[in-house]
């Protein structure tokens, strides 16, 4: 048998479709219904809520860790006196965040 990647796409999109409906099935004990007992799109636009916080917070990470990266690349070429400038920079951008984000816990 051949490995999922060794597959054309089309046949790998197919694949992974049919792997969700069967943990679908498994999940909720049963195929699709398609008897107007479900709201699809309803659930559809939750489903695609939820993917948009999946990628958005994907994406922070990756985010995260390039800056985490830059930074540490910045730090390589500074001086002492570049570096505590830098510091005191970055000091206060992190706190200027954390006012953001409890006033905005104040506003909520």
């Amino acid at each position: 048998m051949k490995k999922i990647n060794e597959l054309p796409n089309n046949k790998r999109i197919l694949q992974a479709i049919e792997e969700r409906l069967v943990v679908g099935a498994r999940e909720h004990g049963n195929e699709v219904p398609l008897d107007g007992t479900r709201n699809h799109i309803k659930d559809a636009l939750e489903e695609c809520f939820d993917m948009i916080v999946y990628i958005i917070s994907e994406l922070l990470e990756i985010q995260d860790k390039k800056d985490a990266v830059l930074l540490k690349e910045l730090n390589k070429h500074l001086n002492k006196d570049q570096q505590q400038v830098f510091d005191k920079i970055k000091n206060e951008v992190v706190r200027q965040k954390s006012t953001d984000k409890k006033r905005e816990e104040i506003d909520e």
